[in-house]
């Protein structure tokens, strides 16, 4: 139903003619948080909404389960409306939240 990712590793290495290593750290805080919703979900058209208008808003994503995790984001903007299919059941509709701070604790 949610997955929460970075769009990049955090650290990068190198190896040089030597074989001597360097790690550098990368500093990218954009990540990504896929949300999949019944067709029929009451959400499916306010995040439509927020896709077209391309809006930021704040997301969080919590994990009471164990171990207890929190995603957070102070901005992210929907990367495109869902996908639809049409068939004889109901689908889902996918959403990416693409985030410009994602924070994983």
């Amino acid at each position: 139903m949610v997955t929460v990712s970075k769009d990049e590793d955090g650290f990068t290495t190198t190896v040089g003619a030597q074989g001597d290593v360097v790690v550098n750290k990368v500093n990218n805080p954009l990540g990504t948080i896929a949300v999949t919703l019944q067709a029929t979900s009451p959400q499916v058209p306010y995040l439509d909404g927020l896709a077209r208008s391309g809006e930021k808003v704040s997301v969080t994503v919590a994990y009471n389960g164990d171990p207890k995790e929190i995603s957070t984001a102070t901005e992210a903007i929907i990367k495109k409306p869902a996908d639809r299919e049409y068939g004889s059941e109901v689908g889902d509709r996918s959403y990416e939240f693409q985030c410009l701070d994602l924070d994983m604790v």
